[in-house]
C-alpha cells in the first residue's frame, strides 16, 4: 500500500520510463494532466540525478497554482517561486523612487 501519492506514482511505469529520461535531455514539456496532478508528476521527477528543476508555466495564474501545489507535497523550503521575487523588486523599486537609499551590497542568483 503507498504511503504518499508520489508513492503512486513510482508503480506507472510510463512516468517510471519518463522520469529515468529526464536527466538525458535538456527540456522536457509536460502535457495531458490537469490540476494538482501536474505538480505530482512534476515532483516525482527530483532525485539525486536532477536536484533541482525550472518550471515555465504560460500565466501567472498557472505559477500561482503550481507553487501552492509543490509545496504542499515537497514543502516550501524547496520550492521558490520567481513571482514573489518579482514582487519584491516592484516593492523596492517604488521604495527607491520615494526615498533613494544606498545599497552596500546586491545578491546575484
Amino acid at each position: 500500500m503507498a504511503n504518499t501519492l508520489l508513492d503512486l506514482f513510482e508503480k506507472n511505469h510510463q512516468l517510471l520510463e519518463w522520469r529515468d529520461k529526464i536527466s538525458l535531455l535538456s527540456r522536457q514539456l509536460v502535457m495531458g494532466f490537469s490540476g494538482s496532478s501536474k505538480a505530482v508528476v512534476m515532483a516525482s521527477a527530483l532525485s539525486e540525478q536532477v536536484p533541482k528543476i525550472l518550471i515555465v508555466t504560460s500565466t501567472q495564474n498557472e505559477a500561482e497554482q503550481l507553487t501552492g501545489d509543490l509545496s504542499a507535497i515537497l514543502g516550501e523550503d524547496k520550492v521558490y517561486s520567481f513571482l514573489r521575487m518579482m514582487y519584491q523588486l516592484q516593492s523596492l523599486s517604488s521604495l527607491l523612487q520615494k526615498r533613494p537609499i544606498l545599497v552596500s551590497k546586491v545578491l546575484i542568483f
